[in-house]
């Protein structure tokens, strides 16, 4: 058997960012490239419209889209499409309510914000997300953490805004409270940690269901691979690291142990058994959400409000 080939490192581009390698190559690359352009060509129909500011469905992920595209065919205008959604992102943002996740909150908006601000012209010396982090850190200072916990609406979702905004002090501090309700929160058993989410997050699609007392009566979610990344980059820049790294070891260990077999559709369960205060075990209920197929602006902020 050959010895398998190292690979190159990965250095970083012009706006500190690491270089992509290509997954594609010849034709696959080619049908790759035109279903993009497909994608980008049915987006230039409405792209001038009022959108909402969302990363999931506005504005801000529009601005995220195209921004890409623009290192790829710089020619092309995707940079002023850019620029012109993440501002309506951020117009949109100072006059609504908006939650504090990533995928539909006022975090998404200003991750893309953060993201971007290196690669757009135009950008003047003002930190156009420094309102939004005294806001974050005041509001994940609160204990027990009310909110969900996950990436798409939750705790993890801030702490990636953290740790793109790092190595800012404020930054830090957000993710130091991202890690401390995380720890809070955090069911430890020999299999290793979990996070058990609320049953008011779940509802019918998450198989939870309320008992007269408002107790979960049937399956709880157990996150995992989603904070794994958020302990990974506080104990690699060394914030709250004392707090990260046990809690990364444990949800490492609890994750391993709640693989599926090598024939499974999937590597991982969606959800585990909650009839047990912690998953003593496996138990697939549906598709994983870890299955094999597998975010600049120039106006400062006017006021942010979290919608609760």
């Amino acid at each position: 058997m050959s010895e398998p080939t190292e690979l190159p490192a990965v250095e970083p581009d012009a706006n500190g960012r690491g270089r992509w390698r290509p997954l594609l190559e010849g034709d696959a690359a080619a049908a790759a490239r035109a279903a993009i352009d497909d994608i980008a060509a049915e987006l230039a129909l409405v792209s001038r419209a009022p959108q909402a500011p969302s990363l999931s469905d506005g504005s801000a992920g529009r601005a995220l889209f195209y921004s890409y595209l623009a290192e790829v065919w710089p020619e092309r205008g995707f940079d002023d499409l850019a620029l012109h959604h993440l501002e309506n992102a951020v117009d949109q943002m100072a006059e609504r309510a908006m939650p504090d996740g990533l995928y539909a909150g006022f975090t998404g908006v200003a991750w893309v914000t953060e993201h971007l601000q290196a690669g757009l012209a135009d950008h003047d010396d003002e930190d156009p997300n420094l309102g939004i982090d005294e806001l974050l850190r005041d509001h994940l200072a609160r204990t027990p953490w009310p909110g969900d916990y996950d990436v798409i609406s939750g705790l993890a979702g801030c702490g990636i805004y953290g740790l793109e905004r790092m190595p800012r002090a404020i930054a830090a501090d957000i993710v130091t409270r991202v890690v401390e309700r995380l720890h809070d929160a955090a069911v430890h058993s020999e299999a290793g940690t979990c996070w058990h989410r609320k049953p008011e997050f779940l509802g019918a699609r998450g198989g939870g269901a309320l008992s007269p007392d408002g107790t979960l009566r049937s399956r709880r979610r157990a996150r995992r691979a989603r904070y794994l990344v958020v302990l990974a980059g506080a104990a690699a820049a060394g914030v709250a690291r004392d707090v990260a790294a046990p809690l990364l070891d444990g949800a490492w260990r609890w994750m391993m142990a709640n693989r599926l077999p090598p024939d499974a559709e999937t590597t991982y369960p969606y959800s585990i058994s909650a009839r047990a205060p912690v998953p003593a075990q496996r138990v697939v209920l549906r598709g994983s959400g870890c299955s094999r197929r597998d975010v600049r602006r120039r106006k400062p902020a006017r006021e942010h409000r979290v919608d609760r």
